[in-house]
């Protein structure tokens, strides 16, 4: 056997673990890299706590980024004030994939509609072919192209008439999207209806949760996003609060900590429940749906992006204190009925690298 020169000697290669999570033994990468999907580190015997905070605060910075980004379909064209511009081919990944996905972690990001999309478009609009979903996928992504309409609408009202002080309300056109969610929901139970005994387990929990967010876009539509003087009353909603409330036990149920050997805490980067459950409970003024929500809300550690179940969970019970504060306040400060006048709390929630803020806004006169 040849003598190897003294220096060049290397030892024979390897795996550097030979046990800990699947995440160390098949990639060779440090635990952390994968933290929600990795079990306990048999190597270290500890537990990893993961980069989720940088991951936080790399969502941000991209969803910061797509707000101030303008895009020209026609010309293909990409704008950013100090960046400039740039083709949308020669992006190394297409500008309409990544907004479609921060607009399931950010509801207030800009969908960017594309030469793909418009196929949605044409089968939103139609009046001759009836809308019809190959899938569930095909159904959520129709959906998330229909509530981003809407959002994007909003917001571009919302900028247009914002003030430094308060929030303006500009009304925006809810009519066509009533009617596009009224043709969306009828699509969609008939779909429920002639495919469900055919769903697999995850396609099923898929369907739960996509029924929970477009009952949520109800109460978004005719509430939170209304004008003051015209919105809706929320006991009129209560069959679809009833049934959101139904939807999310269920998805909870299948995904709780006893079911597997994963972490106490579930990791989303899609869909998710927390943030209808935020929708429901800051617009249903019924005490006891709250508490519900509340209970909901910590009954698992979840993360669904920006979304954590607990701050969530807080930020209704700060709800329900600020209006309890004011409605003792009115009480005391009106002799009789008739000198009362209509006073409403309407909460702004947002998220950042600390957690969240959460700002009241009283409507009315005490």
């Amino acid at each position: 056997m040849p003598k190897v020169a003294k220096g060049r000697r290397q030892r024979a290669y390897h795996r550097k673990t030979r046990t800990g999570c699947l995440t160390c033994r098949k990639r060779r990468v440090k635990c952390d890299e994968a933290w929600p999907a990795c079990l306990r580190c048999t190597s270290s015997g500890r537990s990893i706590q993961g980069h989720h905070a940088i991951a936080g605060a790399h969502i941000r910075s991209g969803a910061k980024l797509l707000r101030e980004i303008s895009y020209h379909p026609r010309k293909g064209v990409i704008h950013h004030d100090v960046l400039g511009s740039k083709g949308d081919g020669d992006c190394y990944v297409s500008l309409e994939a990544i907004s479609s996905m921060y607009a399931r972690m950010c509801p207030d990001i800009n969908l960017i509609v594309g030469p793909n999309k418009f196929k949605f478009h044409e089968r939103l609009f139609s009046d001759d072919v009836p809308l019809t979903f190959n899938s569930v996928e095909d159904a959520k992504v129709i959906f998330e192209y229909c509530r981003a309409m809407f959002i994007s609408s909003h917001a571009a009202l919302q900028l247009s008439s914002s003030s430094v002080d308060l929030p303006a309300f500009a009304e925006p056109d809810t009519g066509l999207f009533e009617t596009l969610m009224s043709k969306y929901s009828l699509a969609l139970q008939a779909y429920i209806k002639s495919k469900s005994p055919y769903f697999t387990p995850v396609e099923d929990i898929a369907m739960a949760v996509l029924q929970l967010h477009v009952l949520g876009s109800y109460l978004s539509i005719y509430i939170e996003h209304s004008p003051p003087d015209k919105k809706a009353n929320w006991k009129d909603f209560m069959p679809q609060v009833n049934e959101m409330l139904e939807l999310s036990e269920k998805v909870l149920s299948s995904t709780s900590p006893g079911n597997n050997r994963g972490p106490t805490t579930f990791f989303c980067l899609d869909m998710g429940i927390v943030l209808p459950l935020y929708t429901l409970a800051s617009q249903c003024g019924d005490p006891t749906i709250r508490r519900k929500v509340i209970t909901l809300l910590r009954s698992t550690a979840r993360q669904e992006a920006f979304w954590n179940s607990f701050l969530v969970a807080n930020a209704i019970e700060r709800i329900m204190e600020a209006e309890e504060n004011v409605s003792g306040g009115r009480n005391e400060c009106t002799d009789g009925a008739n000198d009362a006048r209509p006073v409403s709390v309407e909460p702004f929630l947002g998220l950042d690298g600390n957690g969240g803020w959460l700002r009241h806004v009283l409507r009315g006169e005490l």
